[in-house]
């Protein structure tokens, strides 16, 4: 399912018109999209969303190659009610209330149902970053269910593993601590989202020695401490590539498998987020502040930001300012 953001704590509801194959999206007090950031203890800027909790919703018959996608975030799925069939990728499998999925941010997925079925499904999406992001190597251990699977790897947990009970009860907390909202609800959030991908290792058999790769989170971070610290100078995929040795179309798949976007997206994203908050605190011109986030030209600039934020520069500056 699609998500879209909104500012209010509300969550998109879509159904599947059987006639048209269309899917048509309501929205629905029940949770919110939230941003955390390391420590979970405050949002972070509105371009740089983590995590993601929302309870979707679907109806009546699929047309499987309509509704068949991907998403640059990571996903831990539990079907609250209903019943149908899951593809992921070349793989159906089919689910039952209770069902748990796990999938990463390559696979291309959705749900199939006849004409009478509908579905209720909590979903978490959160992006690669939101666990590794301080560079710890132990971090990626936590990751390891997404990226280093066997040939037999099942995306569905076995429905009645002690784990699978505990992950799924985990789910369905943290969907109760949006609702509430007590008192540290954002960093109670992480702390179950770890439980559950530790609980995750140990339903797969994944060992605490075998952490592999580690070197990738070195790439990853030499690329973005370059990328963050010359945002307002000329960057190029080949200067990325040549900077960790490495093939520059490998670098893209690369560096998408462990951010959720390509290095050009991050740069794109990086820099609309710089020139965001100069809108705010400054009172500099928006053609300098396109020159100073590293757009060269003030038409590109206004596309990509309006593409990003679904505003104008000049709206988003008054909207923040009011």
């Amino acid at each position: 399912m699609h998500h879209f953001s909104d500012s209010n704590p509300s969550v998109w509801i879509g159904i599947l018109n059987n006639k048209k194959g269309k899917q048509i999206w309501l929205r629905c007090k029940m949770s919110e999209r939230v941003v955390l950031n390391e420590m979970g203890d405050k949002i972070l800027h509105e371009n740089e969303k983590l995590l993601d909790l929302s309870v979707g919703l679907v109806k009546g018959c699929s047309d499987i190659e309509r509704i068949m996608h991907s998403h640059s975030n990571l996903e831990i799925s539990v079907v609250i009610s209903g019943r149908g069939r899951y593809r992921i990728d070349d793989k159906i499998y089919p689910f039952i209330e209770g069902d748990v999925f796990v999938l990463n941010n390559i696979e291309r997925h959705g749900i199939v149902l006849d004409e009478d079925q509908q579905v209720e499904n909590l979903v978490v999406h959160f992006a690669p970053k939101f666990i590794w992001q301080n560079n710890n190597h132990f971090d990626y251990h936590y990751l390891k269910m997404f990226y280093q699977r066997e040939k037999n790897f099942s995306h569905k947990l076995n429905h009645s593993m002690k784990e699978t009970c505990m992950i799924r009860e985990l789910l369905l907390s943290m969907k109760n601590e949006f609702i509430e909202k007590d008192s540290g609800y954002r960093l109670m959030t992480k702390v179950k989202l770890m439980n559950i991908l530790v609980l995750m290792l140990r339903y797969y058999g994944y060992n605490d020695s075998e952490i592999k790769h580690s070197e990738d989170l070195e790439v990853i971070s030499k690329i973005t401490e370059y990328i963050d610290g010359h945002l307002e100078e000329k960057i190029t995929l080949d200067d990325l590539a040549n900077l960790v040795h490495l093939n520059a179309s490998y670098l893209s798949s690369f560096f998408k498998k462990y951010n959720g976007l390509s290095p050009v997206e991050y740069i794109i994203k990086k820099r609309i987020s710089k020139a965001c908050e100069l809108l705010i605190s400054s009172n500099k011109k928006i053609i300098e502040i396109a020159y100073l986030s590293g757009f060269s030209n003030l038409t590109n600039f206004n596309k990509m930001f309006k593409r990003t934020t679904g505003l104008t520069p000049s709206k988003y500056k008054m909207k923040k300012r009011r």
